[in-house]
């Protein structure tokens, strides 16, 4: 197995590059269809999103933190609206709790909390028998 320069010029390395993987200019690198997921759309309404969040959650602690923590989540590929489901369902379950036992903002999303109240649909329950077809 050979690399090759991106010129084709035989055997010379690659140049170093000191950029984000995903900035413009880096054209030696393509994404793949699972980076997908990992890049924000250029016209997404962090503000809005921002917004939504604030609305829903019950208890927000330190705006700085959390927004960062939101910012960090969402670059990771995270769906907005599954963290916006999350924090309803949480704000839900803890309606009526005092603020004492309900977690800070910042912490919940730092912890992938909407994790526990988002629902991914489950595969068939074709094959979940556990027998085997082999074993006839």
């Amino acid at each position: 197995m050979q690399e090759l320069h991106p010129t084709g010029a035989g055997n010379a390395p690659l140049p170093v590059q000191e950029m984000h993987p995903n900035h413009p200019l880096n054209h030696y690198r393509t994404l793949c269809p699972a980076d997908a997921d990992h890049t924000q759309s250029l016209d997404f309404d962090f503000s809005g999103f921002w917004d939504q969040f604030a609305d829903a959650f019950p208890r927000m602690g330190d705006a700085e933190k959390t927004e960062d923590a939101l910012r960090k989540a969402l670059g990771e590929g995270t769906d907005p609206t599954e963290i916006l489901a999350g924090a309803k369902a949480y704000a839900v379950e803890q309606a009526g709790n005092q603020p004492r036992y309900i977690k800070y903002s910042e912490n919940w999303v730092e912890e992938k909390r909407w994790r526990q109240h988002v629902r991914k649909p489950r595969g068939s329950a074709a094959g979940l028998s556990g027998r085997s077809h082999d074993a006839h």
